[in-house]
């Protein structure tokens, strides 16, 4: 956490150069605002200067580059892609000082495209592809801006650079955060698994350790040793209590498991115990009162019989799952309705845009525009390369866009059926992530002198759109726009045309 916390003055070094404090830090220990190197002179200077300097790397591995025009990001030095790697990390081959020193902007043809032919054959596939999923530098765009790459809005945080510290965790741990915070039961008993799976609950040979007591013993029954799992399992009170609420042919597999894999057992229901309603919420609410129960014949020297233990067990269990039920009975039930696409009204045209991403990772964009007829004027579709679904929700619809005004229309009603793009454009918080550059296009775009609206419809209405964005990975990379409706769309449109609906619930 005081690594998280040094960060934060690190970030705000890169973030906000042009402070008053920042200017006079900088000037003392002789580091240029402009240029920042990737490791702070730390030989000489104040306690807080070494320490901020101490985590200075991990500040610049979170540190991304948001492409405006182009100008102040380096093209090889900077990390302005997603993965948080330079592209000078990724070349074949030695390259001199001056091509390195180039920005973004010197990288772009006089089209507004990216000009292939210079970095192509230096760099990897995969990174090829990647940078054909980026919008490159717009002309009169905004200045490029340094964002916080781990949080997904772009700001720093402490929270996030806590977690940045920490790493990934493996997809294990993920799926056990996951397991424990969904159990159907109270917060209390959840923060309890929680200490449970973590071995952190205080027992005996826990307070021992920490040298609180000198006794590692179990106080019930005299075992050796009380850890986590003899207090709520194999302790001899504990034991009478599983056999009463197990039947008999899952009893060896449940007392032989260690701790971590006999929580994750039970929370699943591996074990497949259907003599109770539900096993998980049993299970969670046994080993809550076993500790409670543990806890007062310790403390409080009390003792309660097992039927007293199964009996509070099987009506708190109880309780939970009928609220549960009730609460489940209590949602909102979902209704039938029917999507078809609708035409515009007369004389606005309606442009429909989607993205895809496939499994293999690849990613495309695809849109048509259709007068009030629900005729075809014209269509596109785009290979972007490699990126996220939601940069190619966003890529669509700029480029529908910039294919509408392009041909001159006017009039236009835009429809997507990501709700997460309509927000997106709806919202009043600046985003500075990796799409910023796209949304700074999009709304560029429709601040021009036109008559435009962006709403979101179920993808039953935008099923020529899916179509096109579908099959434009297998054509090459970028867009290729069609005056005429391509093969195996006609029955699309056809049915479109007769207001063919489709059942959704909602």
């Amino acid at each position: 956490m005081n690594r998280a916390l040094l960060m934060k003055i690190g970030w705000n070094i890169i973030a906000f150069p042009h402070s008053l404090w920042i200017q006079v830090l900088l000037s003392k220990y002789g580091v240029d605002k402009d240029n920042l190197p990737l490791a702070l002179p730390t030989r000489y200077g104040s306690p807080l200067w070494k320490a901020v300097g101490n985590v200075w790397n991990e500040v610049i591995q979170g540190t991304r580059w948001a492409i405006g025009n182009g100008r102040l990001a380096k093209f090889w030095k900077d990390c302005w892609l997603e993965d948080g790697r330079c592209l000078q990390s990724y070349t074949r081959s030695p390259m001199d000082e001056n091509m390195l020193n180039e920005c973004v902007a010197n990288y772009v043809d006089s089209n507004g495209m990216w000009n292939w032919d210079r970095f192509s054959s230096l760099l990897p596939n995969h990174i090829i592809l990647r940078i054909a999923g980026t919008l490159p530098p717009i002309a009169g765009g905004e200045d490029d801006y340094r964002y916080w790459g781990p949080a997904k809005s772009g700001t720093f945080s402490v929270k996030s650079a806590y977690l940045f510290l920490l790493k990934p965790l493996p997809n294990e741990n993920n799926s056990l955060w996951s397991l424990i915070w969904k159990w159907q039961g109270p917060q209390s008993i959840r923060c309890f698994l929680w200490l449970l799976m973590h071995n952190r609950l205080k027992t005996n040979e826990e307070l021992a350790r920490r040298h609180v007591i000198t006794e590692s013993s179990c106080i019930r029954w005299g075992h050796s040793r009380e850890d986590a799992l003899h207090a709520v399992r194999d302790c001899v009170d504990s034991k009478r209590i599983w056999l009463a609420l197990l039947p008999k042919h899952t009893s060896h597999t449940f007392f032989t498991l260690d701790l971590r894999a006999w929580i994750v057992c039970n929370l699943k229901n591996q074990l497949k115990i259907t003599n109770k309603e539900d096993w998980t919420v049993v299970f969670g609410v046994t080993v809550w009162r076993l500790w409670y129960w543990r806890n007062q014949f310790v403390h409080a020297h009390k003792a309660c019989s097992l039927s007293n233990v199964i009996m509070e067990v099987n009506n708190r269990s109880e309780e939970l799952f009928v609220l549960h039920k009730s609460l489940a009975g209590q949602r909102t039930p979902k209704t039938e309705r029917w999507i078809c696409w609708q035409p515009p009204r007369w004389p606005f045209l309606k442009l429909n845009t989607d993205g895809a991403l496939k499994s293999s990772g690849l990613a495309s964009a695809g849109g048509l525009v259709r007068n009030y007829c629900g005729e075809w004027v014209c269509g596109f579709s785009m290979n972007l390369g490699s990126c996220s679904i939601m940069e190619a929700e966003l890529w669509g619809l700029y480029q529908g866009l910039k294919i509408a005004w392009e041909h001159g229309f006017r009039l236009l009603q835009v429809e997507v059926d990501n709700l997460g793009v309509t927000q997106l454009l709806n919202s009043s918080e600046a985003n500075r992530s990796c799409i910023s550059s796209l949304l700074w296009g999009i709304k560029d775009l429709l601040n021009r002198d036109w008559q435009i609206s962006v709403k979101h419809v179920y993808r039953e209405a935008n099923c020529a759109a899916d179509f096109l964005a579908g099959m434009a990975v297998n054509l090459p990379l970028g867009c290729h726009i069609f005056h005429s409706p391509p093969m195996g769309l006609h029955s699309v449109l056809f049915n479109d045309g007769l207001g063919t609906a489709f059942a959704r619930f909602v």
